[in-house]
Order: structure tokens, then sequence, then C-alpha cells
């Protein structure tokens, strides 16, 4: 039997905005891969950078590190029951927290309403799993996925190509769930 093998490549450029400011990407990316080399999930975001959002940098190390957290923990019970918006709703609630927290214990303690502390630290998300035969994707922002198969035939998924500018949607915007775009591509 011929041996399964995955490879995972990911990977974030700075933008042109960031290069001219000197500004220090705010993006981060990571992935798990199951046991079993074949099942796995990515997710990368990115942080919005501005003076409006000056601590995007946590808000997306956030967003990826608790959205693998919660990924993997489903892909532990049950491979076929992922439901990408019920997914998201769990990453958006921990990341709210979890940037909650972080404000309290390391900027300026409870002095602020939670909606005006989860804009600092804005951040878009995106969610590439494979499981059994299918691949989901959930995105909540402006990212666009690649996929290279085994003979290096790229296939490009857009997500929300419909943002104007360096507009975009975000895990701080009070509606967020409901701007999630949601794709399911045979594997």
């Amino acid at each position: 039997m011929p041996e399964k093998s995955t490879k995972i490549y990911v990977g974030s450029t700075i933008g042109n905005t960031h290069i001219a400011k000197q500004s220090p990407n705010q993006d981060a990316v990571g992935y798990w891969l199951a046991p079993d080399g074949v099942h796995f999930c990515v997710a990368i975001s990115d942080g919005h950078g501005s003076s409006a959002h000056p601590y995007s940098e946590y808000g997306s190390k956030l967003a990826v590190a608790i959205s693998l957290e919660v990924y993997k923990a489903i892909l532990a019970k049950d491979l076929l029951s992922l439901d990408p918006i019920d997914l998201f709703q769990q990453v958006i609630t921990k990341w709210s927290a979890q940037c909650i927290a972080h404000y309290a214990e390391h900027i300026r303690g409870e002095d602020a309403l939670n909606d005006s502390i989860l804009k600092l630290y804005g951040a878009t998300l995106c969610i590439a799993c494979v499981s059994g035969d299918t691949i989901s994707i959930g995105s909540l922002g402006d990212s666009t996925v690649f996929f290279r198969n085994h003979s290096g035939h790229f296939s490009k998924f857009l997500i929300h190509d419909n943002s104007p500018g360096e507009s975009t949607f975000s895990l701080c915007q009070s509606n967020q769930l409901s701007r999630v775009e949601v794709v399911h591509i045979p594997y």
C-alpha cells in the first residue's frame, strides 16, 4: 500500500501600505495535520494593522490559534461532522473572549466597552480543512485560497473578492457571522 503524504505550505506577504509605513506584518498562519497524515486544517488571519486596530497582530495570532484548536477538537471526535458556520461561531466566541482578556490583562484593564475592545484587535480569518472527501473553506475577509494537486495544477478560490480597496469584513464587526462565506469542494 502506498504511503499517503500531505505537504502543507502556508505563507503571508506584507502589504504595500505596511512596507511604505515600515509597519510589521500583522498576519498569522498555522496548520494542524492529523496523525493519519491525510486530514488537515490550515488557518490564516490578516491583522488590519491600521491605527484604529493597534493590537491586530495579537488578534490575528489568537484567531489562528483558536481556529486550529476548535477544528482539531471537532476532527478528533467526528471527521464528517464539520459545519464551518458552527465552527466559525465557536472561533468568534472564543476569539472575542480572549481579546477582551488580553486587553484587561495587558493594556488598560476593563475600562472600555467590549465592542470597542474588539475593534482594536481587528483581523480577518480564513480556515481550510480537509475532512473525508471534502475540502471546506470558511472565510471572513478578503482571502484567496489556492490548492495545488499532485500534478502541479492550481485551483484558485476567491473568497469575498468584492471588498472595495482595503475595506474588508472582520472578526471585530458585530455582524461577523453573517459575513462568513463557506465553500465545499470535492477532494
